[in-house]
């Protein structure tokens, strides 16, 4: 085991309760993807938090999404190893009560405080014992995403952008999505959000024959959708729909959304081209549908690359006595899929410990904090060796 790292492991020791109280505070600014003021406001705390560290600091602004932010320890040194977390949550403020943040001797509950502001404390963690610590064998850059839970939507893939551009020439992109038990996240699911609208004939209903529904046709295109089985991989599920005046008109407006879950690139197109089908076949004599693909998140498929660093982290793990690890697959989405599809080595999943994900039940283990900040200062500590 690295002489350095048992110094810094004990300055994690040192600087766990300071963390937690950080995770606690970032926790209680309620961060929803669309709050731009709160995401900002929560930008600036962190900024002031961390200014006694004296990290170089960027921020990017944009006009609908958060600030993203980029914190640089040893900028003049190579090799680069990047951090990366999300700011944002899929919550409305106020669903947790007041105040949003509570806890007890196991678990810390909150808008995010699993996903993924517990990650970003783990990150903010293990950099500020290495700094204490005199760690100066690369670059360390954390970089803090503002509408992730959104797939980058709100800034036209800005931010995601501007992370990829960040993380370029990284040795490795250590994403702080939660972790899992006894494992790293190496492959992701993609995600494709489209929406279809529909137009027919309004008419009063006494003689529904004079109309066209809207709805109907648009019932009929859900039902094909939904029993659809292209492959074991590709899924749909329609989120949402809307349509209809009065229930004595017949309506000539409905719209829906169908999100599909792929797991490889090539599934992108079996999946569009169906969809596309789907809209130009008329089950309602006279309704017309228009198509929209909404937005696109990458699938992170576990290449070469990633195999060879997850080789790497696992026999870290072992050697520092965290435990042998196994590559975990996961339905959700993550920006490691943008950093894999750029050809960057990335891993997920080295955040905190949490369940309930995207529920007012989320949780975060507290003493994962500590170990996951461990293992992450191992991970610097070994990857930057010989580079």
């Amino acid at each position: 085991m690295d002489e350095l790292y048992k110094k810094v492991s004990e300055c994690i020791d040192k600087k766990t309760d300071k963390y937690l109280k950080f995770l606690e505070d970032i926790c209680n600014f309620e961060t929803n993807s669309y709050d731009k003021d709160g995401i900002n406001k929560m930008v600036d705390f962190i900024c002031e938090h961390e200014r006694e560290n004296g990290y170089i600091t960027e921020r990017k602004s944009f006009e609908k999404a958060g600030d993203v932010v980029c914190m640089d320890y040893n900028a003049d040194k190579t090799p680069l190893i990047t951090i990366s977390a999300h700011m944002d949550t899929v919550y409305e403020k106020g669903v947790f009560g007041y105040p949003p943040v509570t806890k007890d001797d196991t678990y810390i509950y909150g808008p995010g405080v699993a996903d993924c502001k517990g990650g970003i404390a783990v990150g903010f963690l293990a950099m500020s014992a290495l700094k204490e610590c005199g760690f100066d064998a690369a670059n360390i850059r954390l970089l803090l995403q503002s509408d992730e839970e959104v797939s980058s939507e709100l800034s036209k893939k800005g931010t995601i952008k501007y992370m990829c551009e960040k993380a370029k020439g990284s040795i490795a992109f250590l994403n702080m999505e939660p972790a899992r038990e006894n494992g790293l996240v190496v492959s992701r699911k993609g995600i494709i959000k489209t929406r279809f609208d529909v137009t027919g004939k309004a008419a009063h209903s006494k003689d529904v024959t004079l109309g066209i529904n809207a709805i109907n046709e648009a019932a009929f295109k859900i039902a094909e959708i939904s029993k659809a089985q292209l492959s074991d991989n590709i899924k749909f599920n329609c989120g949402i729909i809307n349509g209809g005046t009065a229930p004595n008109v017949v309506p000539d407006k409905c719209s829906f959304t169908v999100e599909c879950r792929i797991c490889k690139e090539s599934e992108y197109d079996i999946a569009i081209d169906f969809l596309k089908n789907i809209a130009n076949k008329t089950f309602v004599d006279g309704a017309k549908t228009e198509f929209t693909v909404m937005s696109v998140r990458v699938p992170m498929e576990y290449n070469e690359t990633n195999k060879a660093l997850f080789n790497k982290l696992n026999k870290i793990s072992e050697d520092y006595g965290f435990g042998t690890l196994e590559p975990k697959f996961s339905p959700g989405g993550s920006d490691a899929a943008d950093v894999t599809a750029e050809g960057i080595p990335a891993i997920d999943s080295f955040g905190i410990l949490g369940d309930s994900l995207h529920s007012i039940n989320e949780r975060a283990k507290i003493s994962t904090l500590n170990k996951s900040a461990k293992f992450l200062a191992a991970a610097i500590i070994e990857l930057t060796k010989g580079n």
